[in-house]
C-alpha cells in the first residue's frame, strides 16, 4: 500500500474526495505530492472533507502548481484568509491557463 492511499483516487486524472476526512498530515502529503508532479491532476473537487483553512491554503498553493488543473470544486470545508490568499494566483490564471470551472460552496 502506498503511503498515500488517495493517490488510488486519482482516476484519468481527476481527483474527487466527497465525505472523505483529509487530516492535516494527508493534506500536507498529497500538496507535496501535487508540487513533485504538476501533470497529476486536471480535475478536483473536494466535498465535505473536514479541512480547516490552514490544511486548505498549501493544498491550494499546490494546486496552483498543477499544469492541466482545468476544474477544481471545493465545497462544505472551510475557506478563509489563507485558502483565499493562495487561490488568488490561480483565480488569476484563469481561463486563459487551463482553469474552465470553480467552485466554492
Amino acid at each position: 500500500m502506498p503511503a498515500l492511499p488517495i493517490l488510488f483516487k486519482i482516476v484519468n486524472g481527476k481527483l474527487r474526495l466527497e465525505n472523505y476526512t483529509l487530516s492535516k498530515e494527508v493534506t500536507k502529503s498529497l500538496a507535496n505530492v501535487l508540487v513533485q508532479f504538476p501533470e497529476l491532476l486536471n480535475s478536483v473537487h473536494f466535498n465535505r472533507n473536514g479541512m480547516k483553512d490552514e490544511e486548505m491554503a498549501p493544498l491550494i498553493e499546490a494546486l496552483g502548481a498543477c499544469k492541466r488543473l482545468d476544474c477544481l470544486i471545493l465545497k462544505h470545508n472551510e475557506f478563509g484568509e489563507k485558502a483565499y490568499e493562495k487561490m488568488i494566483p490561480i483565480l488569476e490564471r484563469g481561463i486563459g491557463d487551463n482553469l474552465q470551472e470553480f467552485r466554492l460552496v
